[in-house]
């Protein structure tokens, strides 16, 4: 039986699929999405225990998203992930 259920919303399917599976096996069960309107449809059918939110998604903006789960009364804490991509030259 899973730990708890947590939601990923990133952009970046790299990402969602890292924190995923890191997260995956140490036991937890994971949901991963890629909008804001498919965490609000799973908040609405099986709500996660925690969100982990990416509040640079492009064309939403991840603050919006966490007031939106507040104003649903979503019992879930979230916590906010930025992924910054760099590339070093020599």
């Amino acid at each position: 039986m899973p730990l708890a259920h947590i939601a990923i919303l990133d952009d970046e399917p790299d990402i969602t699929a890292l924190l995923g599976t890191y997260l995956r096996s140490h036991g937890y069960l994971v949901t991963e999405l890629h909008d804001g309107a498919a965490l609000m449809a799973l908040m609405r059918q099986d709500a996660p225990a925690l969100v982990l939110l990416d509040l640079g998604l492009p064309g939403e903006d991840g603050l919006e998203i966490a007031r939106q789960l507040r104003e649903l009364g979503a019992p879930a804490p979230v916590a906010a992930i930025e992924a910054v991509a760099s590339a070093e030259s020599n």
